[in-house]
Formats: structure tokens, C-alpha cells, sequence
């Protein structure tokens, strides 16, 4: 959740009291006293970022080198359910196209995930698990 896109994008959308529990858990899973606070300041600092710049962004090795996932959140409510995320190789894709193109798509992708979220009921209701 500290590293990756939808993590990141989740993070930046939820409340405060939620991302520091979700940091400050995954931070201290496999660290400890100076390196579990370190990686939580630059969680936050990641965060800041994806909130800057409207989503949020992580390159990757696998399976292809020089592969990016960029994410945002799934509202409902104001209240952060999800994200939603889009893989790509980054020398593939430039900021126009990522920015006129990709970026809305995935806007509107998100806008009608969250509308049937919200219309079956929300986290209340809904059941996310997967068919099997």
C-alpha cells in the first residue's frame, strides 16, 4: 500500500485518522524505530505529491521494465472506497497523451464505478469478492 499507485491514490483520498492507522501498520510490518518512521515520512511525502498532481504515480520493473501505474481514488460519499489503476510502459505514453487522453478515461471509468458503488448500497451492501 506505501509503494504502489492504487495504494498511494487510496492513502491521499482517505481521512487523516485512516491513512496514519494504515501507515503507520504498514510501515512497522517490516521495520522498525527509525526505518519504520523514515518510510512513513516519505509515504506522506508521496501522498502530498499524488494530491499535487491529481493521481498517483509508480514505476515498475515487472513484468516489463519501465513499466508505470498511475491511480486515483474511487469516492463515495467523499469517503474512499478503492482506486482505480492503469498500467502502461512510461517511454510509451507522453504527458500530452497521458494528460488529454489516459487521465480523463480513467476519470470517467472511476465516476461510473463509483455511481454503481453508491446506487448497490455502498460498503454496506455491496460484496466486492470474486466470483467463483
Amino acid at each position: 500500500i506505501l509503494n504502489s499507485a492504487s495504494g498511494l491514490a487510496y492513502l491521499s483520498a482517505a481521512s487523516a485518522h485512516k491513512r496514519q492507522e494504515l501507515i503507520n501498520v504498514a510501515a512497522g510490518l517490516n521495520r522498525s524505530g527509525a526505518e519504520a518512521t523514515q518510510l512513513a515520512e516519505q509515504t506522506y511525502q508521496k501522498i502530498e505529491a499524488c494530491k499535487q498532481r491529481g493521481y498517483a504515480v509508480a514505476d515498475y520493473h515487472a513484468p516489463i521494465e519501465g513499466t508505470r501505474a498511475i491511480a486515483i481514488p474511487l469516492m463515495c460519499n467523499k469517503e474512499a472506497f478503492g482506486a482505480l489503476a492503469m498500467l502502461f510502459l512510461k517511454d510509451a505514453v507522453s504527458d500530452e497523451q497521458l494528460n488529454n487522453f489516459l487521465l480523463p478515461q480513467l476519470q470517467e471509468a472511476a465516476n461510473e464505478i463509483a455511481g454503481l458503488y453508491s446506487q448497490f448500497g455502498g460498503a454496506g451492501t455491496m460484496n466486492l469478492a470474486p466470483l467463483g
